[in-house]
Order: C-alpha cells, then structure tokens, then sequence
C-alpha cells in the first residue's frame, strides 16, 4: 500500500469505526473491518515501516470495542484483525494490557464454529511470549481447548490443527508439562490425538489396503496439516511422561504436581 495515501486512507477508516453516527450501521461498520482485515493480511512486523505497524495502536485502539460487541459478524472480523497485527508484539502486549486477552479466552466458550476458529488463530500467535502463556494457563485455556477438541474436533481438521498448534507454542519452552497441563488434561490430550490421528478409523488407510486416491482428497490433505502438528504435540507429551516415569522408578521424585524438580534434556 503506498505510505502516503495508505496512511491517510486508514485514517478515515479508523474515523468510521470511532464515530458514534457510524457505529449504529453494522453494513458499514462490517464494511470497514473486512477491507481492514484484507490491507492487513500481508502485514509483516519485520519492516518498521509497514503502514500497519505504524497504525497497529490506533487500530486496535479503534477495533478493540468490536470484539465484545453484538454483531457476531463484526466480532469475527475485528478478531481477524488483531490476529494479523498480533504477529507484531506491540499488539500482543496491548492485548494484555487492555485486557483483550480475557474477552478472547471467553470466546472459547462459544460454539460458533467460524468465531472460535478465528479466536484460536489469535492465541497461535499469542502464545509466542510467556507472559500470555502464564496468563492463558491462569486462565483454564487449556481446558478450554479440550472441550472444543472433544466438541468438534473431528470436524473441522483446520480448527483441530490450530488448537494443536496453540497448544504446541505454550509448551514447547517447557521441560516440566505439568507446570502448565494437568495430568488430567494431559491424558485427555493424549486420548484424544491418539483418537484422531488413527488413518484406519478416519479414512481406511491400513498397510494392506492403501487407496491413493484418499491421498489427494481435500479432507485429508487438511488432516495432513494437522497431523503434522497434532504429532509432534503428541509426542513431546509421550517424551515427557516416559522420561517422568523412568526418573519415578529410579525413586529419585516422589509427586507428580508442579513443584516437582525435574532434571532431564528438553524437547
């Protein structure tokens, strides 16, 4: 977008969404955070002089409002928004700060599937700094996401894939799984990638029986996504559990909370 006339075009966007007039016409106000959510896409925080980072304060300044509003419609949208600048920790820090962070874990409880699958996208890139994964912990995020996986896991794969890739960012710092997941939210997980990582039971897929056409098919090619993901999250918990379990055997820990100190090569 070209810096002189891009700046001054969001400027009047931004006038829009902050006008009391404009705000009583969801068609407009709709409007202006798609075409919002489209210039924004591209958005990199690598250049500084990215339209979008040199406005990604007043922008969310404005959008913040229609991310708890009644339009679902616009709530989607203005989400979609913060996701795309949340690649840039400025905004991830200003969704910490305003207290965005609680509206998105929220959302989590909801069942509309497009609102949730763009909620979890945000926490993709949120979980990038451990002050959102203390506070997502805090937060019973994780939970949260187990029930969204035993919900409609098995139909969307793209949903599916981002929860575990969420899931894979918070933890993928940590040697000690259970200073952020339960042992209870840990056998869940476990149960349930196991579950939708089964080719046989999904598409058939057995050594003996190998139809190549299911290889080309749009639904598998998605699970292939997740299954990349959902793998690599499956087996740092397996890592952990059996490094866990030799130590235990070795007589060297005695309790399975937090607190334990363990001493073993991360991930």
């Amino acid at each position: 977008m070209n810096e002189q006339y891009g700046l001054q075009l969001i400027d009047e966007f931004l006038k829009v969404l902050i006008s009391n007039p404009f705000k009583k016409n969801d068609e407009l106000i709709l409007s202006v955070l798609s075409t919002l959510n489209n210039l924004s896409y591209y958005y990199t925080a690598e250049f500084d002089r990215d339209i979008f980072h040199i406005k990604q304060v007043d922008i969310m300044e404005a959008i913040s409002e229609y991310v708890n509003c009644q339009n679902v419609d616009c709530v989607i949208e203005a989400i979609r928004i913060l996701g795309n600048l949340s690649r840039s920790k400025i905004t991830r820090s200003y969704v910490i700060q305003k207290n965005i962070f609680s509206q998105l874990i929220k959302i989590l409880d909801e069942d509309n599937l497009n609102l949730l699958k763009t909620t979890v996208g945000v926490f993709v890139n949120l979980m990038a700094d451990n002050k959102n994964r203390v506070l997502f912990k805090n937060s019973g995020g994780t939970g949260k996401l187990i029930r969204i996986l035993n919900q409609y896991g098995s139909y969307d794969w793209v949903l599916t894939m981002l929860i575990c890739q969420v899931l894979w960012n918070f933890c993928i710092d940590t040697v000690n799984l259970y200073e952020l997941i339960s042992d209870n939210e840990m056998q869940q997980l476990l149960s349930i990638l196991a579950d939708f990582l089964d080719e046989e039971k999904l598409f058939g897929i057995t050594d003996t029986n190998e139809d190549l056409e299911i290889y080309s098919a749009p639904d598998y090619m998605i699970w292939e996504e997740f299954a990349n993901v959902a793998t690599n999250l499956l087996e740092k918990i397996e890592h952990f559990l059996d490094t866990l379990e030799q130590i235990e055997s070795a007589g060297n820990i005695k309790t399975k909370d937090s607190n334990t100190n363990l001493s073993f090569a991360a991930w």
